[in-house]
């Protein structure tokens, strides 16, 4: 799925950095801020949630969508409390994506 939304945003005129870890992540915002993040639930080493808390702890005004497959309200609501501004359950379509991308940087 990764690739996938890479590819979408590629296609859309948009820059694309990936981690597939947590700490990668958290390592490569430090390195170059980026102006948005798509976050995973589910990564190796520290989870989404723990890696949208720490991304938000360095950088309060960073967008982070996190994308998931688990679409229960609770998990929702969880990134959510994380810091995360907003949330796309998997599979999504790409117009939905982009429409949010959009409403956070414009």
């Amino acid at each position: 799925m990764r690739l996938l939304g890479k590819e979408v945003l590629e296609r859309n005129g948009y820059a694309v950095v990936t981690a597939t870890t947590g700490e990668e992540a958290i390592a490569i915002a430090g390195d170059t801020p980026p102006n948005l993040v798509l976050m995973d639930l589910s990564l190796p080493g520290i989870d989404g949630l723990e890696t949208t808390r720490r991304l938000k702890e360095r950088q309060p005004r960073l967008p982070i969508i996190v994308v998931s497959g688990y679409a229960s309200e609770n998990d929702e609501q969880r990134a959510i409390d994380s810091g995360a501004d907003a949330y796309v359950a998997k599979p999504y379509k790409a117009p939905e994506l982009l429409a949010r991308i959009a409403g956070l940087i414009g």
